[in-house]
């Protein structure tokens, strides 16, 4: 239910699958859906630990990842990433 706490589990096969191999941070949105910096990659799941999406790529260009680190949501349309490289 919307505001309720909730958890979830990612199997390391599941992060394994999705070549997340070190979390590096992460934030929740309103709607409870989880996302998680790793490997210069944004991951979304949903409040059931379902895989949503992948949002970016790796590089050193506008709006790529080179060595993402602090990752919060100023909203539900806007991700702001510190990005260490």
């Amino acid at each position: 239910m919307k505001g309720e706490p909730s958890t979830f589990e990612l199997e390391k096969e599941d992060l394994a699958e999705l070549s997340i191999s070190r979390i590096r941070s992460a934030d929740v949105d309103r709607d409870g859906n989880v996302y998680i910096i790793s490997n210069s990659q944004i991951f979304k799941f949903n409040n059931e630990g379902n895989f949503i999406q992948t949002i970016g790529q790796e590089g050193k260009g506008p709006g790529e990842i080179h060595h993402g680190g602090g990752l919060r949501l100023i909203d539900d349309q806007n991700i702001s990433l510190y990005d260490v490289g």
